[in-house]
């Protein structure tokens, strides 16, 4: 067990899990803190703000866990991107200020530095420290959230005040890792380039971030300018409703991609990769078929009954989440066999055009039109990764020479 916890898997499974808990803990604090039509703006700033989060995450996140080496300066190279990013994050709520007719709280800001700036720091102590040290300031991450989602609930307290709860953790947590990550930098070599030592990969994974989820962002911002912030709300209510089994996925992506890429190509398949994701996505789908039998209830619970009327945009969004669990395991084996540009080609060419569909049934049916479109651009994008993988990669192991 103590094994387990000091282990690099452990600790980038762990950061997963907190930093999808806490902004799940985040979306229910504005949820149940601002009307329909605020909730709608401010979520849509949000989704500029896990942007950039993800992109992070694919330039430099990803590329700490192939090529995890104490020759490489991973902690300063995570602080120098959380830095850069920082600002393009402002800048996406400020687009997202000005499409928006409802008003945005004046504390988002704030908000967003401190989501891109911890997980930036997360993965700079996960790639160069211990479980331990990301444990340290996890726990007030995780205990400020708590505190902040209980009195948005019980309605204690304003929204004001449980913003400045959730502030004050956020901002205790990125000091402690930010202590790690300096302590931690001090013992590496600073010889070896970041970005020189991960070579084209991370060009091609963060290129592929950058075209196809920017292709989807700018989908899910002409969806709200379509639909409308009030009915927009009620979309991403029900997605935060699915917000736990989307943390199990995320929680469990990069142990995954960490396991596959000590495996080697010879003993890790194309034909694992898609049992894989086919056995992820049946336990989505089984929790997912909970949520949904309990959906009346949660919702009042959660949300709140004004967004009963949006119960229907469930089904939709499960569906997706199901396709988004099945092609964690295939877009893993991707970067784990250096394959970025034919994931790049692929994700891109599938990607561009079903969202142009996701655009165009927002603006001539309806948010639950463009909700199931959104459902089978997932379900086509899993698909056609999964071929393009058992087309360029052997669906059994090869034979290794005895000798």
């Amino acid at each position: 067990m103590r094994r387990l916890f000091k282990s690099r898997s452990f600790s980038f499974s762990f950061s997963q899990a907190v930093f999808s808990l806490s902004n799940f803990l985040l979306n229910l604090v504005l949820l149940r803190g601002l009307s329909p039509a605020e909730f709608g703006s401010a979520s849509l700033a949000l989704t500029f703000v896990y942007f950039v989060v993800a992109f992070q995450r694919s330039l430099v996140g990803d590329m700490m866990i192939v090529f995890a080496s104490r020759s490489v300066s991973v902690a300063v190279s995570g602080v120098m991107v959380v830095a850069g990013v920082a600002a393009f994050a402002s800048v996406g709520m400020t687009v997202a200020w000005a499409l928006m007719p409802a008003s945005i709280p004046i504390y988002l800001p704030l908000m967003a530095g401190l989501i891109v700036l911890q997980d930036g720091l997360r993965y700079a102590v996960a790639s160069s420290g211990t479980a331990a040290d990301l444990l340290r300031g996890d726990a007030v991450w995780i205990a400020s959230s708590l505190a902040a989602a209980w009195l948005a609930v019980t309605g204690v307290q304003d929204t004001g005040t449980t913003i400045l709860v959730w502030s004050v953790g956020a901002s205790v947590t990125a000091l402690l890792l930010l202590v790690q990550v300096r302590r931690a930098s001090n013992g590496v070599d600073r010889r070896v380039g970041f970005f020189r030592f991960t070579g084209s990969l991370g060009l091609w994974n963060s290129g592929q971030f950058l075209v196809s989820n920017g292709t989807i962002q700018a989908a899910l911002t002409a969806t709200a300018i379509a639909v409308g912030s009030q009915d927009f709300a009620g979309y991403r209510a029900m997605q935060i409703l699915l917000g736990p089994l989307l943390t199990a996925v995320l929680a469990f992506a990069s142990p995954l991609l960490l396991w596959i890429s000590k495996q080697g190509t010879d003993d890790w398949t194309a034909k694992h990769a898609v049992i894989g994701g086919g056995v992820l996505a049946v336990l989505m789908g089984a929790a997912g078929l909970v949520v949904l039998a309990a959906s009346h209830s949660l919702i009042l619970l959660v949300s709140g009954r004004e967004y009963i009327q949006y119960s229907p945009l469930l089904l939709p969004g499960l569906v997706a989440l199901v396709f988004v669990a099945a092609n964690v395991p295939i877009a893993s084996t991707f970067t784990s066999l250096g394959k970025g540009r034919v994931f790049f080609v692929t994700s891109v060419a599938v990607t561009v055009p079903a969202s142009l569909v996701v655009v165009f049934s927002a603006y001539a049916v309806g948010i639950e039109c463009a909700a199931w479109a959104t459902a089978a651009q997932y379900g086509l994008i899993a698909g056609v990764c999964a071929y393009v993988l058992v087309r360029i990669h052997p669906s059994r192991p090869r034979d290794v020479d005895p000798r």
